[in-house]
């Protein structure tokens, strides 16, 4: 089953999730290739990046780490990229 044969909410989740991925690893990349790189701008992308992190530590009083927050953002993103793309191929038919 091909790429062309997948749903359109699939297909919209898969490539938010990755846009989500690949901005997380920038930062990590970064800081793998050089050691002294503190990562002082990546607090700021997950801000960005994982709103529903942050609303979830707040609401609940859980304390925030770096694979649960991104683990969150890339749920989030699938969800919301699902929701276009559902919307996309409703509006094609």
């Amino acid at each position: 089953m091909g790429w062309r044969n997948w749903p359109s909410w699939l297909k919209g989740g898969i490539i938010l999730a990755l846009i989500d991925f690949i901005i997380l690893l920038i930062p990590l990349v970064k800081y793998f290739s050089n050691p002294n790189y503190y990562g002082e701008s990546f607090g700021y992308l997950l801000v960005f990046t994982n709103p529903l992190s942050w609303m979830l530590s707040d609401l609940f009083e859980v304390p925030l780490n770096l694979p649960l927050m991104a683990f969150l953002g890339i749920i989030l993103y699938f969800l919301v990229g699902s929701l276009i793309g559902w919307l996309i191929g409703k509006f094609k038919k």
